[in-house]
């Protein structure tokens, strides 16, 4: 029952917002709609399929705590989205949190590659986190493609790591090296190597051998109110926060349509936040640092927020997340 009870407490945490959007339909009491949220959980995710009845019988059983949680959940208080965030590193305690916390200088000093951004990278699916928790927390010499240790320097075995993260196909792949061609901040000759590689099919096979446990798993609050001012990577701009649209404001809508696929301004389709992003950092000389600092301190956008490799092909799903400001984040837990 416990487990239940705490599988349903985090659905309603990353349900939250929804909820936020229909207080009407509470009709003016939490519990109420907490009972019909139980209800609602037990038919899509309770092993036992309970039926509607069954499901709200959970409620009385679950004492003050959980009523209060479950109520202030569906009133909005209490944190934010739960995210998940892989790491090297085990973060020392510091005073009012033994977990310790995240800190925007040592960034570069796990997974490195900052493909979306100059930030601290979490994400809501938790296997992500677990994938990066131990791509970066164990030896690299213990990963191996077609039987040999994994070699970053090797396109194919760069590309056959990338499409083992959960969720990644073969297009995937061949989508995000698209993406970097004709970026300056990117080596050229490594991109066409890749994309030669992908599109010619030459994936290899991926394989480890299990090494003692390295880094760890962070389960981590994000606030609301900072993801709904983030830029949205695969939006286009009329759907972007007000504080992102400015950046067309300030360089020009025809410096951002450079960045814009030529099929997309043939057809008069709006540039993308990836477009709007790509324009930023060309003024920057392509530092991402610097467009983060911008972005952060002269736009108050606190970070990116883009689909995750198992929910891009179909448009919706879960998101990772580019956090320019390290005390945004909480840490909640450690594994």
């Amino acid at each position: 029952m416990m487990d239940n009870v705490n599988a349903l407490l985090a659905w309603l945490d990353n349900k939250r917002r929804m909820v936020k959007n229909n207080l009407v339909d509470m009709g003016g009491d939490p519990l109420d709609y907490a009972n019909r949220a139980v209800s609602r959980y037990a038919e899509e995710n309770l092993p036992s399929r309970m039926d509607v009845a069954d499901a709200r019988s959970v409620m009385p059983g679950m004492g003050d705590e959980y009523q209060n949680k479950l109520a202030g959940l569906a009133m909005g208080a209490g944190p934010g989205m739960t995210v998940w965030h892989g790491s090297p590193h085990t973060f020392p305690a510091v005073p009012g949190n033994p977990l310790g916390k995240f800190d925007m200088s040592n960034i570069g000093t796990g997974e490195g590659a900052q493909t979306y951004g100059h930030g601290l990278y979490v994400g809501e699916n938790r296997k992500t986190g677990e994938f990066y928790r131990k791509s970066t927390g164990d030896a690299p010499n213990q990963m191996f493609v077609n039987g040999e240790r994994f070699d970053p320097s090797n396109p194919v075995h760069r590309n056959t790591m990338q499409l083992n993260v959960p969720g990644t196909t073969k297009q995937d792949v061949i989508d995000s090296l698209l993406a970097k061609v004709n970026k300056s901040w990117y080596n050229q000759e490594d991109v066409a190597a890749a994309l030669k590689a992908a599109r010619e099919d030459r994936f290899g096979t991926w394989s480890e051998v299990t090494p003692p446990r390295g880094g760890a798993l962070y389960k981590v609050d994000l606030p609301d109110e900072h993801i709904a001012k983030m830029l949205d990577w695969d939006a286009p701009l009329s759907k972007q926060p007000p504080e992102v649209q400015k950046i067309v404001d300030l360089l020009g809508k025809k410096e951002v349509e450079r960045f814009t696929p030529r099929l997309a301004r043939e057809t008069a389709i709006e540039p993308l936040g990836r477009d709007i992003y790509d324009a930023l950092a060309k003024k920057f000389k392509g530092s991402k640092v610097a467009a983060t600092a911008y972005l952060r301190d002269s736009l108050g956008i606190p970070g990116i927020k883009y689909l995750d490799g198992g929910s891009r092909m179909a448009g919706e799903g879960t998101r990772n997340f580019v956090v320019f400001d390290d005390k945004l984040l909480k840490i909640l837990g450690r594994e």
